[in-house]
């Protein structure tokens, strides 16, 4: 990941709005430093990203995305395929999330782009279980 000895930034994108409010509420519960900012779809995240970018003379801070996988507009496969195509997202850190029986044509897109996969049952757990958070936050 760019920028290490940086906090990252969380930037969950997600269209389900009790899912934004699930990790906020987790999130919430834990003693962290992170920056945490959500997106409704991957057109949203894609433009905050390159906000940050700009912000920072062309070098993308850390961020760690958790992705949905299916979205409106622009789904986890599109976002990850846009990623790609910009060599300053190169050592972006994204998990996916999405249903356990998600077509084999969009994981496939997916491994080539993403650094694992989480489930969206428990906010807290998921956010704790992310290797690249642990120094980040404290469970109380």
């Amino acid at each position: 990941m760019t920028g290490c000895n940086q906090t990252p930034t969380l930037l969950l994108v997600d269209d389900d709005e009790i899912n934004r409010i699930a990790f906020t509420r987790a999130l919430g519960k834990l003693n962290h430093d992170l920056g945490f900012v959500t997106a409704e779809d991957g057109l949203e995240a894609l433009e905050y990203l390159h906000e940050r970018i700009a912000r920072n003379n062309g070098v993308l801070p850390p961020v760690i995305v958790l992705l949905d996988v299916y979205m409106p507009r622009m789904n986890g496969a599109e976002f990850c395929n846009a990623l790609a195509e910009n060599p300053c997202f190169g050592d972006l850190t994204v998990y996916a999330f999405g249903t356990a029986d998600m077509p084999v044509a969009i994981r496939s897109v997916l491994d080539a782009h993403i650094d694992g996969y989480l489930t969206k049952d428990s906010p807290l757990e998921t956010l704790t279980s992310l290797p690249q958070l642990e120094a980040y936050i404290q469970i109380p």
